[in-house]
């Protein structure tokens, strides 16, 4: 996905109200976390490694 198409993903979420910034993970985050689980098929313990998050930050 380009960096554009990207930004207005998380642009669009975030006026719709479908997302937000959270005080520990960023909406861009949030969404980089939930493609990742999605489109490469990770569980969230991966990802949790990758992102370098604890579970709980993950689920």
């Amino acid at each position: 996905m380009e960096r554009t198409n990207f930004t207005n993903l998380v642009e669009e979420l975030k006026t719709n109200g479908y997302i937000k910034d959270g005080r520990l993970v960023s909406a861009e985050e949030q969404v980089l976390i939930f493609l990742d689980i999605v489109c490469h098929n990770n569980n969230m313990r991966q990802t949790a490694v990758k992102f370098h998050r604890g579970l709980y930050t993950i689920q």
